[in-house]
């Protein structure tokens, strides 16, 4: 895919303007159109709530695509969408196989599992190498070396508090990218010490962070998590903090 391209698309994706990404797409011949950029109009796709037409796009590569965890995770996401947890859950954890340490593989596992059983939280069989502390919209997943904070920013509250921080200040459009760029400020200002050791990983539809396994880093990652509940939960100081400091914050 040629890079000039490739970046103008992520650009889009991160603001979410995923109609520009379909149409750019659509309007390149499908003999021109290669596997990488086909993964990118599944994902403009999913992201547009327009699961059939990803999962015909995935499909479409399904030889090149079957043995890469981000095809699986993709085609994976559509299936869920689409109320088709059985579906979704064996790519789900084709997905993990192939790539262990993808937090959002194991959410979405645990997810497809509650909705095909009301008793899959008594299944004896536990991951030996993954656990995972969820609580609404945030999960703490453990991992045999690694622990990470994932912030769900699609689900109801925080996606209706991101909007109403948009309508407040119109460059906090409240994506993954922009919520990084909040606690990038926020952090280094009320809770320092959560950043050490620290990378971050967000997505349009999620905001993740990860440290390296270790007793200290397990405690980082839980202070974290609990920080992004409080800001949730106590939104008014989400509001003035955009209101007051917004200038201060650099917005993706």
């Amino acid at each position: 895919m040629d890079k000039e391209l490739l970046k103008q698309l992520q650009e889009w994706h991160e603001t979410g303007d995923y109609e520009m990404i379909i149409n750019t797409i659509l309007d390149i011949p499908k003999d021109q159109r290669d596997y990488d950029l086909i993964g990118q109009l599944a994902r403009a796709y999913n992201n547009n709530d327009e699961y059939d037409k990803a999962i015909e796009q995935l499909l479409s590569v399904k030889e090149q695509g079957e043995n890469d965890s981000l095809w699986l995770f993709r085609l994976a996401y559509a299936f869920f969408y689409l109320d088709e947890y059985e579906t979704a859950l064996e790519l789900f954890e084709k997905c993990k196989k192939i790539n262990p340490k993808e937090p959002d593989a194991d959410f979405f596992i645990n997810l497809c599992k509650e909705n095909l059983s009301d008793n899959s939280d008594d299944d004896p069989e536990q991951d030996d190498e993954v656990e995972k502390t969820m609580q609404g919209y945030t999960a703490v997943v453990k991992h045999k070396d690694s622990i990470s904070v994932c912030f769900y920013i699609e689900q109801d509250k925080p996606f209706s508090i991101g909007g109403k921080m948009n309508e407040i200040n119109e460059e906090a459009y409240m994506n993954g990218y922009n919520w990084e760029a909040f606690f990038n400020y926020y952090l280094p200002k009320y809770a320092p010490d959560v950043m050490e050791g620290m990378d971050t990983d967000p997505e349009a539809g999620m905001y993740a962070a990860y440290y390296n396994l270790t007793p200290d880093n397990e405690k980082r990652a839980e202070k974290f998590a609990q920080i992004i509940r409080e800001l949730v939960e106590n939104e008014d100081e989400l509001y003035r903090i955009v209101r007051e400091e917004g200038d201060n914050i650099e917005w993706d």
